[in-house]
């Protein structure tokens, strides 16, 4: 008696991806999430400590005796720091794409204006934070306190589908998490603001 075995077909078929390829490569997840938080962050502490600088040596008081209103100040600030942003969303698209050769598949003005409204955020929060502190030094751990539970909640380095259900849910209240998800989705899938 002769045995047959029989090979069967396996019950899951694996095809390409939709997007990307079969072995992704962590830099490519990582740097839409790095390249946003380091726009936030630089935002958040420049404009921190700028603030409390000010404050603690009497500018503020000085300009508002002057006639300067706050609008007016925050104005300036933006203004000037407007003309920063541009050049770090410059300087930091261009390494990622040719220094270290991270492609962005989607529109690079997409991705630059979403960073761009990311630097924005940043600003806010340093604002809100040189409200709350008087010294440099105070606004400073603050920022640097702030860094790591941001970084982990919003998903640049650990996928939110890999949370708990809980940490899940904090990070969607984290300032970073819905703009690293849209800058994923620019860089590695090319979409475009219908998507959202």
């Amino acid at each position: 008696s002769t045995s047959v075995i029989f090979i069967a077909d396996p019950p899951v078929i694996i095809e390409n991806p939709v997007y990307g390829s079969l072995t992704p490569k962590f830099i490519n997840f990582a740097a839409p999430g790095m390249v946003v938080s380091i726009i936030f962050f630089l935002a958040t502490g420049l404009t921190g400590l700028i603030f409390v600088v000010e404050k603690k040596q009497g500018l503020l008081e000085r300009s508002w005796i002057a006639g300067v209103t706050t609008i007016e100040v925050m104005f300036a600030h933006i203004i000037v720091k407007f003309f920063i942003r541009i050049i770090q969303i410059i300087l930091l698209l261009t390494f990622t794409d040719y220094i270290f050769k991270i492609e962005i598949k989607g529109s690079i003005f997409l991705a630059a204006g979403i960073i761009f409204l990311q630097g924005i955020c940043g600003m806010s929060y340093g604002l809100l934070i040189s409200s709350m502190c008087d010294e440099e030094m105070e606004a400073m751990q603050v920022v640097l306190g702030s860094i790591f539970p941001v970084l982990i909640c919003s998903g640049i380095m650990w996928p939110l589908e890999g949370m708990p259900p809980v940490m899940r849910y904090i990070s969607n209240f984290t300032p970073l998490t819905h703009t690293v998800e849209a800058m994923r989705c620019i860089a590695a899938r090319s979409w475009s603001l219908t998507h959202f």
